[in-house]
């Protein structure tokens, strides 16, 4: 199936209660790989982590550059995965 041979890397900043609702939904879908490249303030940093230890999803962070946050995503995700999505 296609989901099974995708990564999904997600950019984020300062959003942890968006994250957490879309990691819900996410998880249902099975995709091989969830990757999160957080680029939140210290404060809404601690939050992201526990929502992505919770949800079993990989966090890196980042500097606050959308297109930066999607390079890191695709050199972690592109060794294991047929296809990534954004």
């Amino acid at each position: 199936m296609f989901i099974k041979n995708t990564a999904l890397i997600v950019p984020t900043r300062n959003r942890p209660k968006y994250l957490r609702n879309l990691l819900i939904q996410i998880k249902k879908l099975n995709f091989n790989q969830i990757i999160i490249v957080d680029s939140s303030d210290i404060i809404n940093k601690l939050y992201v982590k526990k929502i992505c230890k919770k949800y079993s999803v990989e966090l890196f962070d980042s500097l606050p550059s959308t297109s930066h946050q999607r390079n890191i995503g695709l050199n972690k995700a592109k060794k294991t995965n047929k296809f990534i999505m954004f």
